[in-house]
């Protein structure tokens, strides 16, 4: 079983115990929970939308995927069409 470990904006807050998870799409799951949980954390802080990310690495620091969320206005932005 593989072990993925879920590190959070600047890369200063590293994940040191990671989990334990049969799979990829196990771990793309868990990624997308623990963003759900902190987006709610935030919100309740009294989060501005400041860029925020976290990426998601296997057992030897190599990056399978990050997510990245920001607020933004309107301004400049396209209409869907």
């Amino acid at each position: 079983m593989p072990k993925y470990f879920y590190h959070v904006g600047d890369g200063r807050a590293r994940d040191r115990e990671g989990l334990w998870l049969d799979d990829l799409p196990s771990a793309r799951l868990e990624a997308v929970r623990f963003t759900g949980h902190m987006l709610d954390q935030a919100a309740h802080a009294g989060w501005t939308g400041n860029a925020w990310s976290m990426q998601v690495c296997d057992e030897i620091g190599a990056v399978l995927w990050e997510i990245s969320l920001a607020i933004t206005d309107g301004a400049g932005m396209r209409s869907p069409a």
